[in-house]
């Protein structure tokens, strides 16, 4: 019996082990489903976070962004996820700018999840603490020209 128990312990344990040797994997292939082609990363983004701006701000938007990370952030198995500086205007000539969590979905489409604008971010710098990775808070506040 104690045999036994020392062999199902031990193949639970490499199965463990190599579970974990695929997540990489697997992270890595999710990425591949669902982040849009270089040719199209742009446009496509360009396009959503205008159609997410829109009912807001007017049709007549310039919008641009900055990455505020290289590359997508991989999360269990939920979508890829990017961190942008979102600056726009509109026919007004008014500014909107502040940080977007955007989720890349089947490589046609970005879901904005999240937008906090910079008098938000201004106003209540700890909003973004849960939304966006730590690493990026201060980058962030900077860009917006939070004062410490």
């Amino acid at each position: 019996m104690k045999y036994r128990l020392t062999l199902l312990l031990a193949s639970a344990f490499l199965a463990c082990v190599s579970c974990r040797a695929q997540i990489p994997g697997v992270a890595e292939s999710h990425i591949a489903a669902n982040v849009p082609s270089a040719n199209d990363f742009r446009p496509f983004l360009i396009r959503d976070l205008t159609a997410y701006l829109k009912p807001t701000h007017g049709d007549k938007l310039t919008v641009d962004y900055e990455l505020l990370r290289d590359g997508p952030t991989q999360s269990g198995v939920a979508y890829p996820k990017f961190y942008l500086w979102l600056r726009a205007t509109n026919a007004e000539k008014a500014v909107i700018e502040g940080a977007v969590r955007v989720a890349a979905v089947d490589k046609k489409r970005f879901d904005v999840t999240d937008f906090v604008p910079r008098s938000e971010i201004i106003s209540h710098p700890e909003t973004l603490m849960r939304i966006f990775p730590q690493a990026l808070i201060e980058k962030i506040h900077k860009k917006a020209g939070v004062k410490k």
